[in-house]
């Protein structure tokens, strides 16, 4: 972002922009491993593999902002205080990483019982 280094919190503007575009495909990544993790009959490596790549997209995310508040900081250390991200940024990260995580879980501890829904004549 050092190209918007002349126009102050522009640079981490736009990494939160790139952000939300990050997290929405996260968010349905993490749903996407939890329902495939909690189906009577799991697909556990499919949520594993779903979950995983939900936390890794959403770490990106994170990346991206980190480094761009960086350099906010670097550049504009008298004003960068103000373009740290607020709590919703950091409500939606935990979230989304939660749900990925649970999706992980449920892909890598969740036990498959082979009859479930037969009868036992």
């Amino acid at each position: 972002m050092m190209i918007f280094a002349d126009y102050e919190g522009l640079g981490v503007a736009i990494a939160q922009g790139f952000w939300l575009l990050l997290t929405v495909p996260a968010a349905l990544l993490a749903i996407g491993g939890i329902v495939s993790g909690a189906l009577r009959r799991p697909r556990r490596r499919l949520a594993f593999w779903l979950g995983a790549s939900a936390c890794v997209v959403e770490g990106a995310g994170i990346a991206l902002v980190s480094l761009a508040l960086a350099e906010a900081l670097a550049f504009h250390p008298s004003h960068a205080e103000s373009f740290r991200p607020g709590p919703i940024f950091w409500t939606v990260c935990g979230l989304t990483m939660a749900g990925g995580m649970l999706a992980v879980c449920l892909g890598l501890f969740r036990k498959t019982e082979p009859n479930i829904g037969r009868s036992r004549d």
